[in-house]
């Protein structure tokens, strides 16, 4: 699992580029105090992403986050 940190700005362009396809989180929602996204990736991998109070956690192929953080942009907009 990877931690991460971002600006709301950027979360929010992650979890745009990223997803492709949501699914429920029910098997992962031990802790009330995350907000839970996962689904199918880009790639077609699984991705999950943990937003909580003490960071954002990322499971899944670093490389599907990692290329959105350094380039990719759904929109083809400049960051």
């Amino acid at each position: 699992m990877l931690k991460f940190a971002c600006t709301a700005k950027e979360l929010s362009c992650i979890i745009g580029s990223l997803f492709i396809e949501l699914e429920s989180p029910c098997a992962l929602c031990e802790d009330k105090e995350q907000i839970i996204i996962c689904g199918t990736s880009y790639t077609g991998q699984r991705a999950v992403l943990f937003i909580g109070k003490d960071g954002l956690y990322f499971d899944g192929d670093a490389e599907d986050l990692n290329e959105i953080r350094k380039t990719r942009c759904i929109s083809g907009a400049k960051r």
